[in-house]
Parts: C-alpha cells; structure tokens; sequence
C-alpha cells in the first residue's frame, strides 16, 4: 500500500506544482503598491488571517513537510500576494481560486 501512495505522489505532486508555476508565470501575484484602498484592507485582513494561521499548532503541522503530503492553498488574487509572501519558502502549493474554477 505505501509503495501505491509514493507513486501517485510522485505523479500528482509534480503536476500540481508545474500547473501552479505556469499559473503564476500567466498571472503573476499583484504587486502590494497597486492595489486599490479596498484591495488593500482586504491584503492586510487575509495577511493578518494566513499569519494567524501558519504560527498557529495547526498551521505549523499542516505547512511540515512529510511523505505523502502537500499543503495546498487557494486564494483570491489579492490574497496571493499575501500567501507568497508568507507561505512562498515553504513546500506548499500556492494556486489563485480562480484557476481551480
């Protein structure tokens, strides 16, 4: 059985990640100085939220690195900007909900 979830993640992961690159490389994460006043009080709110959440025993657990796990987040396009900053030197995938649409 743990022979079967190597391979699908040997398979899936590296998809996932190419897939999430070529989203970013198509519609890079905006630029936090661009932003409008209310895309920017939404930025801090969900920086604020994500920040909460990664120094949180949760957080930590979901974002380590372990076999046959990967952490997968999904954001609006202002929250990308937010979740790269925080989450962009950790192993997980950082993908915008509109691309899983």
């Amino acid at each position: 059985m743990s022979g079967s979830n190597t391979r699908c993640d040997q398979s899936w992961s590296p998809s996932l990640r190419r897939f999430a690159a070529e989203c970013r490389r198509v519609a890079p994460a905006p630029v936090v100085a661009s932003f409008t006043g209310p895309e920017r009080a939404q930025y801090r709110l969900l920086r604020d939220k994500m920040s909460k959440f990664a120094e949180s025993k949760d957080g930590l657990f979901t974002l380590a690195p372990r076999p046959h796990h990967l952490a997968v987040l999904s954001t609006s396009r202002v929250g990308l900007s937010a979740a790269e900053e925080l989450f962009g030197g950790s192993s997980a995938v950082i993908i915008s909900e509109s691309r899983l649409a």
